[in-house]
């Protein structure tokens, strides 16, 4: 017999019973999964030579400066319709 995922027997399984109700016991509950965070944290793969665990981060030389976002080409002409 199973009830959401949880299967049940009879207390009685193995005796014959003549006339009662037997008692329902939970056997064998399923454990819940791990969550994913947990699951990567164990599952990781582990640094084990120290060539591994003394190991520096890259060093890069620096980026160039970017270049300038907007540039003035030239002045803008004033409009007659100022005046």
């Amino acid at each position: 017999m199973s009830v959401a995922g949880v299967r049940l027997t009879r207390a009685t399984a193995g005796r014959a019973v003549r006339g009662g109700r037997g008692r329902l016991v939970v056997v064998a509950a399923t454990t819940p999964q791990f969550k994913s965070t947990k699951h990567h944290q164990r599952s990781r793969p582990k640094k084990t030579r120290a060539s591994d665990k003394n190991r520096k981060p890259a060093q890069y030389e620096p980026l160039p400066p970017p270049p300038p976002e907007f540039e003035v080409v030239a002045k803008a002409k004033p409009s007659s319709s100022d005046e």
